[in-house]
């Protein structure tokens, strides 16, 4: 009941406007009961003013009412949102278009713009390629570890430059290959990292489109299970298993830019337009925490209700929300950059344990049902499976031009020249940065000298399952020839002759 002096919403807002001495009804002095908008009569005596939607009571005044900022809560919009009096508008990033321009509906389904997306999957030693548009799944191979019964624990796409880079758990070691373009394999390349030489192995990794540099997330060597056990039978101490590196494109320049207070790092991503990143710890003081791209100004985001983090991903068209999947609680949940407005968009016994989030869509795998999911990243209506039977799932990536790199963002590092690393900060700075056991210079420069890049992966036409070499050059399958495989081998076409 409202107006009787109990607060039964828990928050004063069946109480607040509340005017019951003397009896007065909102006309008895003929000005709306004071209310600045609604007034409304009560059947036991006196009136109660409202707000129209849109509105809230003025805290100072409670006849009177303030609007309300829907951009600063969890709004629809899947992009940008504009606050208005009494309502609030959606726009479209410049690369993204409105798929709905009816009325309230404009700019709450933002399409990226270019080619279509793929789905991209990492099952086992290898990548499940699934389109978006109609064509289908395409489960051979579209980039396949070195070795046989090697496991994909990590996958990142860089969009500007066309490149894809994954984490192969058993050898150690973080590949690239030039992003795949329909139905073809890639040759890996190994970057130059010494990992058994630092100690360590890589467990994540994520890319700045804006530079290119790599950061990859890595424990030490001999740690064989990162991640937090259900059940302890003893007290345990915190470990210092886990670090952040940085590196360029191809590995060259490594420089570990965190460590110390983190034991078990299963994710990272990367926020080039605030000069930050973010990663997930799944040891015993389980958290999700942020720092700039130089390792300072680290900042815990999360560090209550969560257990075990196991994947993460960046809405950067909408405010560089962060999203995570936390498979001891099923859920997934989000979070602003600065720690506010923390929801849970899922709640599933499909147990979710990689997400990735694309436009208005949260994609989540399933290990326990070998299944893939989509929903609306808001976590309203329907959940759908998009693929099933994918056998030893660990990561799934959305594959778009613009799906990371929404805005266009420079930053500070296009206007400069440091001669090893240079690493985006915020407000668009940046910071020069020398590899581990380098010296810098007063100039900014590093006593490192330089090395020779690696040769970057090209793109190829392969077609039919065609493999692209470095050199973007095709290797065909036993039944096509070509330059792109894009004709039947003659054994294929006498076959069917006999035939």
């Amino acid at each position: 009941m409202t107006c009787d002096r109990v607060d039964q919403c828990g928050d004063a807002s069946d109480e607040i406007g509340c005017v019951k001495a003397g009896g007065s009804t909102c006309e008895t002095h003929g000005n709306n009961g004071g209310c600045k908008q609604l007034c409304t009569d009560l059947a036991g005596g006196g009136y109660i003013c409202a707000c129209r939607e849109g509105f809230e009571p003025d805290p100072n005044n409670p006849k009177d009412c303030v609007d309300i900022d829907e951009c600063k809560g969890n709004n629809t919009c899947t992009q940008m949102c504009l606050n208005t009096k009494g309502s609030y508008l959606c726009r479209c990033h410049d690369d993204y278009e409105n798929n709905v321009v009816v009325g309230a509906m404009t700019g709450k389904d933002c399409r990226a713009k270019g080619d279509p997306a793929d789905v991209v999957v990492a099952a086992g030693d290898t990548l499940v390629q699934l389109s978006l548009h109609g064509g289908g799944v395409n489960r051979h191979a579209a980039a396949q570890a070195p070795d046989d019964d090697n496991d994909i624990i990590s996958l990142a796409f860089d969009g500007r430059r066309d490149m894809m880079y994954w984490i192969d758990e058993d050898d150690k070691n973080v590949f690239r290959a030039a992003t795949v373009k329909g139905n073809q394999s890639h040759e890996a390349q190994k970057l130059d990292i010494d990992w058994a030489g630092m100690g360590l192995r890589p467990t994540a990794v994520a890319t700045d489109y804006s530079t290119g540099n790599l950061f990859i997330t890595a424990v030490n060597d001999h740690i064989n299970d990162i991640t937090r056990k259900k059940r302890m039978s003893e007290p345990m101490r915190a470990a210092d298993f886990g670090s952040v590196l940085v590196s360029l494109p191809d590995g060259r320049y490594v420089k570990k830019i965190i460590s110390g207070h983190l034991e078990a790092p299963t994710a990272i991503v990367t926020l080039p337009t605030m000069g930050k990143i973010c990663y997930s710890d799944a040891g015993l003081h389980a958290k999700i925490e942020c720092a700039q791209m130089d390792g300072s100004h680290r900042e815990i985001l999360v560090k209550d209700l969560v257990f075990s983090p196991s994947s993460l991903a960046v809405d950067e068209g909408k405010g560089n929300r962060i999203y995570w999947a936390d498979p001891k609680y099923r859920t997934v949940e989000v979070i602003n950059p600065d720690g506010t407005g923390r929801i849970t968009v899922v709640r599933d016994n499909n147990v979710p344990v990689a997400i990735d989030v694309f436009e208005n869509h949260l994609y989540w795998l399933s290990k326990k049902t070998k299944t893939l999911f989509v929903q609306d990243k808001f976590g309203r209506g329907r959940i759908q499976v998009l693929a099933s039977n994918l056998e030893d799932v660990h990561t799934v990536k959305v594959s778009q031009r613009f799906a990371r790199d929404s805005t266009r963002f420079k930053g500070g590092c296009a206007s400069t020249v440091c001669s090893h690393l240079c690493v985006q900060l915020p407000d668009e700075g940046f910071a020069c940065l020398c590899p581990d056991n380098s010296i810098p210079h007063p100039d900014g420069s590093c006593s490192t000298p330089r090395s020779e890049p690696l040769t970057m992966p090209r793109q190829c036409s392969c077609t039919n399952g065609g493999t692209c070499k470095l050199d973007g050059t095709c290797i065909c399958t036993s039944d096509f020839e070509g330059e792109n495989c894009d004709r039947d081998s003659s054994v294929s076409r006498k076959v069917r002759k006999l035939r």
